[in-house]
């Protein structure tokens, strides 16, 4: 005993602590400060699988928006040829090529005013699929889990 403390050995805490007017002092160590750390390692883990949940969200959506670029790209390409070959073949109908390559003009405007009158579900479609990405659970373990008994 130092000073005329009294020292008591808590198993519960795994520290000793001294009792001096009726007060309980650390001895070795502070049990809170041992609870700090432990709760900003899992605050700090935590803020870590939200940064990596963020960016493989971002990720999966940049990835998708470049597939529709590309995708976007190629089908003007397609359309651009599709457009010569039909205006070929209607040229070749019609005897005149101007007749051909204004009745493909006219297949192309008929082909802008169906998408025109489509464009709610069209846009209700692709919401669906943006939706769809920005909200896909990132627990992949819970698919495997066993079905519920039927009763």
């Amino acid at each position: 005993m130092e000073n005329g403390e009294l020292k008591i050995i808590f198993p519960i805490f795994n520290s000793q602590l001294s009792i001096l007017n009726s007060q309980f002092i650390p001895v070795y160590g502070n049990i809170f400060s041992n609870w700090k750390k432990r709760i900003t390692q899992y605050i700090e883990t935590h803020v870590q699988l939200l940064k990596l949940s963020i960016i493989g969200r971002i990720s999966n959506i940049l990835g998708g928006f470049i597939f529709v670029l590309i995708s976007m790209f190629l089908l003007c390409l397609v359309l651009i040829f599709a457009g010569f070959g039909i205006a070929e073949a209607f040229s070749a109908w019609f005897d005149s090529r101007t007749a051909g390559y204004f009745a493909a003009s006219g297949v192309f405007v008929v082909f802008i005013i169906v998408v025109m009158l489509l464009r709610k579900p069209i846009l209700t479609g692709l919401a669906g699929v943006f939706i769809r990405m920005l909200t896909t659970d990132d627990d992949e373990d819970d698919n495997d889990l066993p079905a519920a008994p039927e009763k």
